[in-house]
């Protein structure tokens, strides 16, 4: 469903005419596709891998960083070649790949050694039927993760990083189409989806490590990842129009927000556990999406105001 509505919402706006258009074809349709892609993504790992969870998510995490590098460069050359409307219909056949990968999924529960056994199990309890049993049902909406204060610090701390920490994900190749360096823009969105990949495979490193003499806590993993995705930025600032500091600023920055990222979810999943991360893991993701609708703009409108009025 999640790639359906995502190749959907591409093609519709392919054909686009108005500005609102694109609001609602590409802002909120695509937007709602890759958020159900997402999650859902997550929950089939939590099926089929329960002991090397922390060594699969390497692959989850750092393939945003490959499909950075490589849909950049796929998107500019079929746009340029083909224009913004046959260009976005060919990124429509590739995102619903997604779509038809999807019908190929079988259940765990498959290929679990004792499935017969519990095949049966479940044959017999449906064929007793006892009217004095009350069934807990789990509610559709589901806030009890909610209860735990560290389960709230960590939200708050998420959210107040989203502000800012992703803009340079939106903003990098236009910044430097503004400042003059042309076709090199799709460069540095490969570089730091390469760096991306690059943090999450440094920073599993350091999470794997069970040495009892050198081990990094997560929590201290995620906090200076953050902490050096804020100071590049803030030192990004004062670069104007040189392409090799864009490209340093690239790796730089590309490496530790992988970092982070990948950190940030293993560290929810050490605090909550497996019984909870599925949910605990959509609140996550849900309080970084509201500041980046309010952070992005904010920025976007502040650095074209600033640079008018220059």
């Amino acid at each position: 469903m999640g790639g359906l509505i995502t190749a959907l919402g591409c093609l519709f706006t392919s054909f686009a005419t108005q500005f609102h258009q694109l609001f609602f074809s590409y802002g909120t349709v695509v937007g709602i596709g890759v958020g159900i892609t997402r999650d859902c993504s997550t929950l089939m790992v939590a099926q089929y891998f329960k002991r090397r969870r922390e060594f699969v998510e390497i692959f989850i995490v750092s393939g945003s960083g490959l499909g950075i590098a490589v849909m950049s460069i796929i998107i500019k050359t079929t746009i340029g070649t083909l224009g913004w409307r046959l260009g976005l219909q060919e990124v429509t056949g590739a995102v619903s790949i997604t779509f038809i990968l999807g019908t190929f999924y079988r259940s765990a529960s498959l290929y679990h050694p004792q499935r017969r056994a519990i095949l049966h199990i479940k044959n017999q309890k449906r064929k007793i039927k006892d009217k004095n049993k009350i069934e807990d049902k789990i509610p559709f909406f589901d806030f009890s993760t909610l209860k735990s204060k560290t389960v709230r610090i960590l939200l708050v701390s998420t959210g107040i990083s989203a502000f800012g920490i992703n803009t340079p994900l939106f903003y990098l190749a236009y910044q430097a189409e503004v400042e003059g360096l042309g076709d090199s823009t799709v460069f540095l969105q490969m570089y730091l989806g390469l760096a991306w990949t690059l943090g999450c495979v440094v920073f599993s490193t350091l999470v794997l490590h069970n040495s009892t003499e050198c081990r990094i806590a997560r929590q201290y993993l995620c906090q200076t990842a953050v902490f050096m995705c804020g100071l590049s930025i803030l030192a990004f600032t004062v670069v104007s129009g040189n392409y090799h500091a864009y490209v340093m600023f690239a790796w730089i920055y590309g490496i530790f927000c992988g970092g982070y990222h990948y950190s940030l979810k293993m560290y929810t999943y050490e605090r909550v556990r497996a019984r909870n991360f599925a949910r605990t893991w959509g609140f996550v993701q849900c309080s970084q999406a509201i500041p980046i609708v309010i952070g992005v703009p904010f920025s976007g409108n502040y650095n074209y105001n600033f640079f008018f009025i220059k």
